[in-house]
């Protein structure tokens, strides 16, 4: 005769009652997971978003011939004309061009320009101030006197 082993009821109780914990573990970690997953996914469309406004700027910046600041707005010049117009609403930089209006950066606390030196960009990211600086070059007439005055101090005159 054969002898066959059958579990109990008891038996198959706790089976099930250990499957269901580990299985709620199990989904509970799928959910963090997720979260954390969507969280990410965020920060790096924001820091893609952000890298794209500072090139745009940037760019900008480096493309006029000259900046100008009237009545908290800046104006990139090109060519003698007026191509771009920078300034603040709320918390946002807007760049006007030809009519229509951009928006660069979010979060914008402040917007300065430093005649001849840079544009200054203050931001808050995450909790603290973040100030970006684009260095403006100087224009062709400035650049030529600052080099014949290089120039001229090599020599001496009586």
């Amino acid at each position: 005769m054969t002898n066959l082993r059958a579990s109990t009821l008891a038996e198959m109780l706790f089976v099930i009652v250990i499957t269901g914990i580990v299985l709620a573990c199990v989904i509970d970690g799928l959910g963090l997971f997720g979260r954390t997953a969507s969280s990410l996914s965020g920060r790096l469309v924001e820091n893609g978003r952000f890298r794209e406004s500072y090139t745009r700027l940037e760019e900008l910046v480096a493309s006029s011939d000259s900046l100008t600041d009237h009545e908290g707005r800046v104006t990139a010049w090109r060519g003698g004309n007026p191509g771009v117009v920078l300034y603040q609403r709320d918390s946002l930089l807007l760049a006007l061009v030809a009519r229509q209006t951009d928006t660069l950066f979010s979060g914008v606390v402040s917007l300065a320009l430093f005649p001849a030196d840079s544009l200054s960009l203050v931001l808050a990211r995450r909790g603290e101030a973040v100030r970006i600086t684009f260095p403006i070059a100087a224009p062709d007439h400035i650049q030529n006197l600052l080099t014949i005055g290089q120039t001229e101090d090599g020599y001496e005159y009586d």
